[in-house]
């Protein structure tokens, strides 16, 4: 069979194609033997996506030689900081981050620490605004507090209207420290501590995603993954409110990553790939920048070690070869637009069949080549990952890697939207426009807070919507 190589929308699509693909492929199976299959990407931060799209269709995976994206250390760190944030209750969240990154609390100190809460009646973070002045804790009592008044910073500032959620995450492993403390291991040498500042970015393309996700679909595809009991808070959209669904969404997840004993599908790196074979693999993120990436590019013999890695990938499939791509890519905070990697522009081009968005020209301007790839001639953007470790030159800011890519992933953060509905005058029967469903027809409506649920008729088809949240007119 030729090559398939499919170009999406955006890396979204293009994670829920691949999804598809592997669903097709386990349906087609029948009762019969089911294909082994694996999906290869140069990066890990590129799971998260496929993870997403996998679950939506309620299909097993592994991810082989490392860890789901939630599962990650370091994103297990931000949760707790966040689910600490949300409340100050909750004593298993601020066991883990009280020392992480280290303050100089140690096991005996916070064996003291539980002590006194238990005497006290009090939380861990209660008791901890009080150590220094209990006998056995004076030592550690000043670090526990300024730990405390962190906490209590954080949590004031989700009333700051003018963050958006995405920005938000950013600041809160920013003011942590758990930023610096990776950048710090990274100028060590320490290997890991990149693929880690990349994850802990990552969580803010998922933030954004997220927010944005709850922005433009309807809340009945929404409850695919949040409980009924709490579709009240659909209507808070402060960042609080956020927090909470998001909080939510990710103790699902990990609830949901439970090994069923069904076929799964095999996520890895290239890296780990090797000495592997599989019946089908997808290649997904083949694009310039990030296969190969920009440092590669910039390093001695570095698009060599690349392209044999391309290789690798490739000659991992024994029946059936995907390779995929998108023309815009949410990454580390902040949308690429990057052209068709040079390795899938070297494979002869009858070895190829072609679908999706070719000849596409959105960011920049793109002139199509013997395969009918782009590559990017004017308008193009500083890519995030060159912000990690190249060369400093005139054009590139000099600022931490972190800062850089953040302040860039403002710009693509979903603002709160201003409502297009008035709620107040909305009743049943009403004629509304949806930018995609087109009218509908009010035929429920509940109240919630400032905000309401509607339930419409779309020609014979229910949705329902935040009226606040939704892309919704009304008819004139």
């Amino acid at each position: 069979d030729p090559i398939q190589l499919y170009r999406a929308a955006d890396h979204m699509e293009e994670a829920r194609y691949v999804a598809r693909g592997i669903q097709r492929r386990f349906q087609a199976a029948g009762e019969g033997e089911k294909p082994n299959i694996a999906v290869l990407y140069r990066l890990n931060a590129l799971s998260r996506n496929l993870e997403f799209a996998i679950r939506e269709l309620g299909l097993d995976y592994r991810i082989y030689g490392g860890t789901r994206f939630y599962d990650r250390a370091e994103i297990k760190d931000v949760t707790a900081y966040l689910t600490l944030i949300q409340s100050t209750e909750d004593d298993l969240a601020f066991r883990r981050v009280v020392n992480q990154p280290r303050r100089g609390i140690g096991d005996v100190s916070l064996e003291r620490l539980t002590a006194l809460a238990s005497e006290k009646e009090l939380s861990l973070f209660e008791a901890a605004r009080i150590a220094g002045n209990e006998p056995g804790l004076e030592r550690v009592g000043g670090r526990l507090l300024i730990f405390v008044k962190l906490i209590d910073q954080l949590r004031d500032e989700l009333q700051n209207e003018d963050l958006t959620f995405a920005e938000y995450i950013r600041k809160v492993e920013e003011d942590t420290g758990l930023i610096a403390h990776y950048e710090e291991l990274k100028a060590r040498g320490d290997f890991e501590a990149e693929s880690r500042l990349e994850n802990l970015i990552e969580l803010i393309s998922d933030a954004i995603d997220f927010e944005a996700r709850l922005q433009v679909e309807a809340i009945d595809e929404l409850w695919e993954f949040l409980p009924e009991d709490i579709v009240d808070h659909l209507a808070d959209h402060s960042t609080a409110g956020l927090l909470r669904l998001f909080l939510e969404r990710a103790a699902l997840y990990s609830d949901q990553d439970k090994e069923t004993g069904a076929p799964a599908v095999s996520l890895m790196t290239i890296h780990n790939a090797k000495g592997l074979e599989f019946d089908t693999v997808f290649i997904v993120g083949a694009e310039e920048d990030i296969f190969p990436s920009i440092r590669a590019q910039e390093e001695a013999d570095g698009v060599e070690e690349e392209r044999r890695l391309a290789y690798v990938a490739i000659t991992r499939a024994k029946k059936e070869l995907i390779i995929t791509a998108a023309v815009s890519r949410l990454l580390c905070g902040h949308t690429q637009y990057n052209a068709i990697s040079r390795f899938v522009e070297a494979i002869p081009e009858e070895l190829i069949e072609k679908t999706g968005y070719f000849g596409y020209s959105s960011f920049g301007s793109y002139t199509a080549d013997r395969t009918g790839s782009q590559r990017q001639e004017a308008g193009t953007r500083e890519s995030p990952w060159s912000l990690f470790g190249r060369k400093k030159t005139d054009q590139v800011t000099q600022e931490p890697a972190y800062k850089a890519v953040t302040r860039l992933s403002s710009s693509q953060a979903v603002k709160k939207p201003a409502a297009s509905l008035d709620v107040d005058s909305l009743k049943v029967g009403d004629t509304v426009r949806h930018v995609s469903f087109g009218p509908g027809l009010i035929e429920g409506i509940t109240r919630t807070g400032d905000d309401a649920i509607l339930t419409i008729d779309f020609d014979g088809v229910t949705k329902r919507f935040m009226a606040s949240q939704s892309a919704l007119s009304h008819e004139k």
